[in-house]
């Protein structure tokens, strides 16, 4: 059985039943999923509670000889539902117990019909031919067991059940029909419960990427804010400096070009050493070049800041 499960879990997963990566992820999956169904297989149960008890009229009524055995075997399968809808619902039962309970439910009432099916009478088989395919069919649409106990459950039933056909009540023709269609139904509810929990974990995968994505955009956004802001304080920074360093530009460097031009001009009289004119004029030349590179990069300050123009003279050095 278990090389049966492992064989049919890895064929799942070579069919494409997403991984939901780590321990803790897969165990988060499956508590939101017994949280979402609680109440509908709490309900299912305590519905079959009453249906399966009740048809022990049908026992009654179609058993004739049978009918007590019948009768018994009923009683027990519905005394250990009734253990498993009490502890399916005590407030302590964990996702995986309850999963485990929806086992031994599923096991109770599915193993009571293949009973009923051996012991009833030839004329009555058909009946219970029929609620077995209901239980498997109905159960499984409603309870949404995992694709791995729907597995096991059924794989156990069907080992049963073919391995007991040769007592089955009836025609052999009849008997091979019923098992094919039991079989194929069985395999419809294999294909249904794999198919829903490859999309389920689909879904929560797709899920999970995005709230990881959404945090890293968030993320981003908030470096990117960050990035920003930081931008702004050094340009601000920048054009604080530029703006302190024009005024103190400004005063020794019109002092030199003022002066130099004055001695060069000969203003207060006139200068007898030919190499002093000669050096008050590169004096003034480098002063004046001086103040042409500092203003092309005051202007350059200006145009990275958008403030190139007339109307902002912070930075002018003349």
């Amino acid at each position: 059985m278990d090389r049966f499960l492992k064989r049919l879990s890895s064929f799942a997963n070579e069919r494409g039943m997403p991984s939901l990566g780590d321990a803790e992820t897969e165990i988060a999956f499956w508590r939101k999923h017994d949280r979402q169904m609680y109440s509908l297989r709490l309900s299912f149960l305590i519905m079959s509670l009453f249906v399966f008890p009740a048809f022990g009229l049908l026992d009654w009524h179609i058993g004739g000889a049978s009918a007590l055995p019948m009768l018994y075997v009923r009683a027990a399968a519905f005394f250990i539902l009734l253990f498993v809808v009490i502890r399916f619902a005590a407030p302590t039962t964990t996702p995986d117990t309850r999963e485990n309970l929806i086992k031994l439910g599923a096991l109770a009432t599915i193993g009571g019909e293949l009973l009923l099916l051996l012991i009833a009478p030839e004329e009555a088989a058909q009946h219970y031919q029929f609620g077995l395919c209901v239980i498997m069919s109905i159960g499984a649409i409603i309870i949404v067991p995992r694709f791995r106990t729907t597995a096991m459950i059924f794989a156990t039933m069907l080992a049963v059940y073919i391995s007991t056909l040769a007592w089955h009540p009836g025609d052999l023709t009849m008997v091979i029909v019923n098992a094919i269609l039991n079989i194929m139904v069985a395999g419809a509810v294999l294909v249904g419960s794999y198919e829903r929990e490859r999309l389920a974990r689909l879904q929560a995968v797709t899920s999970n990427e995005l709230t990881a994505t959404n945090a890293q955009l968030q993320i981003s956004r908030l470096d990117a804010v960050k990035a920003r802001d930081e931008a702004i304080a050094a340009s601000r920074s920048k054009n604080h400096f530029l703006a302190n360093i024009s005024h103190e530009l400004r005063t020794p460097l019109n002092a030199i070009l003022g002066f130099s031009d004055m001695i060069r001009s000969e203003m207060f009289g006139p200068v007898n050493e030919p190499r002093y004119v000669s050096y008050i004029n590169y004096i003034h030349s480098s002063g004046t070049l001086l103040q042409s590179n500092i203003n092309d990069l005051l202007d350059l300050a200006r145009l990275e800041s958008g403030k190139f123009g007339w109307e902002d003279e912070s930075f002018d050095l003349c």
